[in-house]
């Protein structure tokens, strides 16, 4: 009885006010990259959890430090990012977000992304030798 109802409560929504098509196809899209093998990147710190003392305002550089990584996020307008970041061994670099994401060669560690989405990210890196090694998804 109570499968049913659910089941007609979520064929009414579906008509009345249905999921649009981008948003399904982003979080297909989003699930799927999740769903990615790599090994975790465990977080160190982060300075958007950091709350100094006498520090005012907010829309300055976010920066991130994973085990193996290094980035520094500088907002370009209220809609994308610029990253630069730094591996710590040998790597190239992919960025994430859902239905979409950018690769880049790391020269003697650095590499940099223009215009990454505000929004959901995961960073991905990519060794000769070596397995995938991830961050978990966090908002940029």
């Amino acid at each position: 009885m109570t499968r049913d109802l659910l089941a007609d409560l979520a064929d009414l929504l579906n008509r009345v006010d249905p999921v649009p098509a981008p948003l399904a196809d982003a979080a297909a899209a989003a699930l799927a990259q999740r769903l990615d093998p790599a090994v975790p990147l465990p977080l160190i710190a982060d300075s958007a959890l950091e709350d100094p003392e006498g520090v005012r305002g907010v829309g300055g550089a976010r920066t991130l430090r994973f085990a193996d990584l290094d980035l520094r996020l500088e907002p370009r307008g209220r809609r994308a990012v610029h990253v630069v970041g730094r591996a710590r061994e040998a790597a190239d670099a992919v960025v994430r977000w859902p239905g979409g994401g950018a690769w880049a060669a790391a020269e003697r560690g650095w590499f940099q992304f223009e215009g990454v989405p505000c929004g959901p990210v995961a960073f991905v890196l990519r060794g000769p030798g070596r397995a995938d090694r991830g961050t978990g998804w966090f908002v940029a």
